[in-house]
């Protein structure tokens, strides 16, 4: 039989959805900013940019947050010097 137990929570939380709104702010701008390509052709590298970013505030990016580590960019793979 299964057991299910109810867990009452908030459906509104006031700090996460300023957080949720500050990323909609910076992702609208960016792909306004990019309004020569197709948004849906371009969302994933926004956001991988957005989440590889330095915040300045806590020095940290958000992957260092969520995975312990920072993720390996194709940049980073790149010997400097070898693209001309």
């Amino acid at each position: 039989m299964l057991v299910c137990n109810k867990i009452s929570i908030a459906a509104y939380h006031l700090q996460a959805n300023g957080i949720i709104e500050h990323l909609h702010h910076h992702l609208k701008s960016t792909l306004k900013a990019l309004n020569q390509i197709k948004w849906t052709e371009i969302r994933s590298i926004v956001l991988l940019d957005l989440r590889s970013a330095l915040k300045e505030d806590i020095k940290a990016t958000c992957s260092q947050l969520v995975c312990g580590t920072t993720l390996r960019l194709l940049v980073d793979l790149v010997p400097s010097g070898s693209i001309d």
